[in-house]
């Protein structure tokens, strides 16, 4: 064996250990400031995607803006979006843009500016309510319905009238429609269930007493159901 190697021999690599990720700081070092006391300065790693404060400033200006963006549609814009797509009462509409309106001002002044502008109308609202509903509805239960939406009493009374002129012969239809060539009202429980049907549809007791009488035309009424009219007034 070499004897120069015997004396010198080559150094062996230490096996790093926990303890020594750990140093004591030296006295001069300033690590509120990051830099070394009569030293140079120490700097951290510096970010490409960092930007320079005049950049940023315009980012932060813009975010009112981006943030309205995300919650959505404007209050207006929702409004009118609803009504392009069927006819609303004021009250309906108040009751559906609630959640989305700042405070109630807010709310009533662009209501009222929706209605100067033509596109919310009570009346409008209730005609196509009549236009939809007569064929199929007594005059109480479609004139109850626009009371509870806010439609004003004046406009409800011409309403009730243009109903009740119709009332005996929608009436009628709407009988033949569920009960005709399947069964009469010719016993009690038989013209209890019919009479409860068209009641219920909102025709007024008399009316429904008529359109019962006129299916057992020929036929006598079901004993103990004369009064069915009061009964149902």
């Amino acid at each position: 064996m070499n004897a120069s190697w015997r004396n010198n021999p080559p150094l062996t690599p230490k096996r790093a250990t926990l303890g020594d990720a750990y140093r004591e700081p030296d006295e001069d070092e300033d690590f509120e400031s990051g830099a070394a006391v009569g030293g140079a300065d120490f700097a951290g790693p510096v970010s490409a995607d960092t930007k320079p404060a005049a950049e940023i400033a315009p980012e932060l200006a813009a975010a009112p803006e981006a943030r309205a963006a995300r919650r959505g549609p404007s209050l207006k814009a929702r409004a009118v979006g609803l009504l392009s797509r069927r006819e609303y009462s004021r009250k309906e509409l108040s009751r559906r843009l609630a959640l989305h309106a700042p405070d109630e001002e807010t709310l009533t002044a662009l209501l009222d500016g929706l209605q100067r502008e033509g596109w919310l109308s009570d009346e409008r609202y209730a005609r196509s309510q009549l236009n939809q509903r007569s064929a199929r509805q007594g005059e109480r239960r479609i004139i109850g319905d626009l009371r509870r939406q806010g439609v004003a009493d004046e406009l409800l009374d011409t309403l009730s009238e243009d109903l009740r002129a119709t009332e005996y012969e929608r009436a009628v239809q709407v009988w033949r429609k569920r009960f005709e060539g399947k069964a009469l009202p010719d016993t009690p429980k038989e013209y209890a269930r019919q009479a409860r049907f068209l009641a219920a549809r909102g025709f007024a007791g008399h009316v429904v007493g008529k359109v019962l009488k006129l299916a057992l035309r020929g036929q006598s009424e079901p004993e103990g159901m004369e009064g069915f009219e009061d009964f149902s007034d």
